[in-house]
């Protein structure tokens, strides 16, 4: 409903005291000197007009305030999930660590990982398609590492970007049937698909597919851009 303005006139003065309400809560005080009877009334009522309309803008600006800050912590989430690239020495780094734990060749397969509604997929494919030995050494090794990552251990992936790699801990802290870990062959490679239950461990693997994209530049892909059956 329309705000009903309190008027009054002050004692021994030809003055019209009017209130309105700010956008704040309080009241806006407005006192109209010496003016005839007939005009008071109308410019009451504009000034009326006017406070509300002021109000209307200012309750907007509030909104979209909020709205803003919403969407720059929206924009600070993102930040961290969708990591950027890594420095060139970063990322010899991590390829001289890959051969510690991955059996296979980096630089002949790559790496596609797709950050999903409920998860995540992680793809490794080999780039020519011509080679039976590291094709069975990529599907190996994605088979034992699904298995420990359904069992909570990432020691892998802390061996290759580190203990502080992005998403990691809150992954290790995911309890029985929370997140599931499912193997697949596909056309040239392997696959494993990650689906989680809760959003804070589907933010915790977008995080780490961040980390594993800005590692391993060339070497990795986004998944959308690639498609790949699974062999049955």
């Amino acid at each position: 409903m329309p705000f009903a303005p309190k008027a009054e006139r002050e004692p021994g003065e030809n003055v019209l005291f009017r209130q309105w309400p700010a956008a704040d809560g309080r009241l806006r005080n407005c006192r109209l000197r010496n003016l005839p009877q007939a005009s008071r009334w109308p410019v009451v009522e504009a000034l009326n007009r006017h406070f509300l309309m002021q109000e209307g803008i200012l309750n907007s600006m509030e909104r979209s305030l909020r709205l803003l800050s919403v969407l720059g912590i929206a924009v600070c989430l993102s930040g961290q999930a969708f990591a950027s690239q890594a420095s060139p020495e970063r990322q010899a780094e991590v390829a001289r660590r890959g051969t510690q734990v991955m059996p296979f060749a980096l630089s002949q397969t790559t790496h596609i990982f797709e950050r999903t509604p409920d998860g995540g997929v992680q793809k490794v494919v080999l780039k020519d398609g011509a080679d039976p030995a590291q094709l069975r050494l990529i599907r190996q090794h994605l088979q034992d590492i699904g298995d420990q990552f359904a069992k909570g251990d990432f020691s892998g992936p802390e061996t290759i970007h580190g203990h502080d790699m992005p998403g990691l801990e809150a992954l290790r802290q995911a309890r029985p049937g929370e997140m599931s870990v499912k193997y697949a062959d596909i056309q040239n490679g392997a696959q494993l698909q990650f689906i989680a239950s809760r959003p804070e461990l589907i933010h915790a693997l977008h995080a780490w597919i961040g980390a594993q994209l800005g590692d391993h530049g060339k070497d990795a892909v986004e998944g959308h851009s690639a498609h790949h059956h699974s062999m049955h």
